[in-house]
């Protein structure tokens, strides 16, 4: 039965403090007691007896488990021991290092169901401090809180259940990320840019990798881990199970992607450069490690200086350059300036040329992943085809992460639906032929001229074959030049029907003479 009582202090024999007594059978003795120094009154000791005997009780009998007190140090063991070591690739050891330089100072902190949420406040300061001197980025920062929360969710697995409570990472705020421009290629820079990399060897096989990236719209560690077997040229499927030197891709899930026809020809190149199993293999013949993604910035950049898809050009003096590395009272302070083109220009200190180089843009090889969805979108090809061919889990990612077609792309779009003004009415369509019945029905008949020989001086008749109407006037270069008809047929135009008068030609009216000039 649960009690409490007033017991002397031992270090000085004369204070006296409450303790509380109650029945445990879990312990030797089958009796704990508790000292309760912030009780004012022996009823409050009794109480806190009573709840801890019940408690007691029902641990015993199975319905509660016992209250643990373990450090979270244990917490972060146990984790990675189950979960943590098995993340992919070689980014292992450095995710590790990543948490022990900055969780270490929580390691020895005493976890209890009690003490929780001054676990949750603790990190949260932790965090706010490295976030203010701007030691991390917001991302880093929720990586960490990221890690921590699986740490506890591990703890709270009712296999091995050290720890019972709720995940206290959940009272910790996320920082706000700022949303990443992604660099993508516009359309008419995919050809050039393909021809400017390097030309493709077994040894550098960066075009090669690129074209399949653009085209295809894989990850580069997908590309690098293809074997001959995934490639189908006849059926022209591409099929992506491994990346770089694991066995599944990132989305645990093999896909199928369509070959296009510009796309064929990379994969021939490559699959007759190939020796082995790889498509992609090093010298030695074995896979590329996840390192190799630098190499490929580095020749994507350069590729991209070479068609003058860059920010601007850096100008520097090499001499001001040195003499500042040299230091001195006299050393210049500034030798470096930014212009839009890369013109020869002079130091204005030094009188010395300039040597310009050229800042691309910050394209990243993932990028091309980008511009391959985006390019997907301008296209209007649906979304959910597009999430099929990235392998993504659910078109929402695919929207806000990898489509940055832009408002000026749907321009035509929004001209016609936020046009609201009438369209004007059209004039109403005409028989054909009507107009030239209705002026020939209007026209007045002219009377007929006089027949004039040829030997006739004074006025002549002009114009009087072909399609203009005859005309009494001088003689002149284009009287002349009208006076002729064309030929059409190895015959003169009006030579025959028109110039004999006979009804329904083009030349001579109905009833109208023929044309005198051809004769009497």
């Amino acid at each position: 039965m649960a009690y409490a009582k007033w017991k002397k202090d031992s270090r000085d024999g004369r204070t006296k403090t409450l303790v509380a007594r109650w029945r445990d059978p879990s312990v030797p003795g089958g009796w704990r007691e508790e000292r309760r120094p912030n009780d004012r009154t022996k009823g409050q000791a009794e109480d806190y007896a009573r709840e801890r005997e019940k408690q007691a009780d029902r641990i015993v009998k199975g319905l509660e488990l016992a209250p643990v007190r373990v450090e979270f140090g244990d917490v972060w063991d146990q984790w990675w021991t189950r979960e943590g070591r098995r993340r992919r690739g070689s980014s292992t050891e450095d995710y590790r290092a990543f948490l022990e330089k900055h969780l270490s100072p929580l390691r020895p902190f005493l976890l209890t169901p009690a003490t929780g949420g001054a676990f949750a406040e603790k990190l949260d300061v932790l965090l706010d401090g490295k976030e203010d001197r701007r030691e991390l980025a917001p991302q880093s920062l929720n990586h960490l809180r990221a890690g921590v929360f699986r740490m506890f969710e591990c703890a709270r697995d009712p296999k091995h259940r050290l720890w019972p409570g709720e995940n206290p990472v959940r009272w910790v705020k996320r920082r706000k990320v700022p949303k990443r421009k992604y660099e993508t290629l516009r359309r008419e820079q995919v050809r050039p840019l393909l021809a400017a990399l390097p030309a493709p060897t077994l040894a550098s096989p960066w075009r090669w990798a690129a074209a399949i990236i653009l085209y295809a719209g894989t990850r580069p560690g997908e590309v690098f881990g293809l074997h001959r077997e995934d490639i189908d040229l006849e059926e022209g499927i591409l099929t992506v199970r491994r990346s770089w030197s694991q066995p599944v891709p990132k989305d645990d899930e093999p896909r199928r992607l369509v070959i296009v026809s510009e796309l064929r020809p990379f994969l021939e190149e490559a699959l007759r450069a190939s020796q082995g199993a790889l498509v992609f293999p090093r010298p030695d013949g074995k896979a590329y490690d996840p390192t190799t993604r630098f190499r490929l910035v580095d020749h994507l950049r350069r590729a991209l200086c070479a068609i003058g898809d860059v920010l601007g050009y850096d100008h520097t003096c090499r001499r001001c350059k040195a003499k500042a590395t040299r230091g001195g009272p006299e050393a210049p302070k500034e030798f470096t300036w930014r212009h839009p083109d890369g013109h020869q220009r002079q130091c204005p200190t030094c009188r010395m040329k300039l040597w310009a180089t050229p800042i691309p843009r910050p394209v990243r090889f993932y990028d091309l992943r980008h511009t391959h969805a985006t390019l997907l979108r301008k296209a209007r090809v649906d979304l959910g085809t597009v999430q099929k061919a990235l392998g993504h889990s659910s078109p929402e990612i695919t929207a806000g992460t990898y489509d940055h077609s832009e408002l000026e792309d749907e321009r035509e779009t929004l001209e016609r639906v936020l046009t609201f003004e009438p369209p004007k009415p059209r004039p109403p369509k005409r028989a054909h032929g009507a107009h030239m019945g209705r002026e020939l029905g209007t026209r007045k008949s002219k009377p007929p001229s006089p027949p004039v020989s040829r030997g006739t001086t004074g006025a002549s008749v002009v114009g009087a074959t072909g399609f203009e109407p005859a005309t009494t006037c001088t003689p002149s270069k284009c009287a002349t030049r009208l006076r002729y008809a064309p030929f059409a047929a190895g015959k003169r135009v009006g030579s025959t029907a028109e110039s004999q008068g006979q009804p329904g030609s083009r030349g001579t009216p109905p009833g109208a003479p023929g044309d005198p000039l051809d004769g009497p």
